[in-house]
């Protein structure tokens, strides 16, 4: 989306920021997203005119931050190959902490 307000009326969460599955970011987001629109309303005196804009600022690069992991996640859940199943086995193995 270009921007995740329109007048008085925000999207924060997956209604703005769609994260995906594999990223592992969506309630990360949703609850980062929820702060920085506090923040910024209160930084602007309640007034939307400016939060809202500067909410969509601060929000984007993290938001882009997060798309980007969606392939690493892919990768770990869903291996192309017997090797990198393996793989991906002996690292879960050796990051359990039992």
């Amino acid at each position: 989306m270009e921007s995740w307000h329109r007048g008085r009326t925000v999207l924060v969460g997956d209604a703005a920021y769609c994260a995906s599955f594999f990223s592992g970011m969506g309630t990360s987001l949703a609850m980062i997203g929820a702060a920085t629109l506090a923040r910024e309303l209160t930084a602007a005196g309640d007034d939307p005119a400016v939060a809202l804009p500067a909410y969509d600022e601060a929000m984007r690069p993290v938001v882009d931050e997060a798309h980007g992991m969606a392939d690493s996640g892919a990768d770990i859940l869903f291996p192309g190959t017997a090797a990198e199943i393996e793989a991906r086995n002996a690292w879960m193995r050796a990051a359990a902490p039992f």
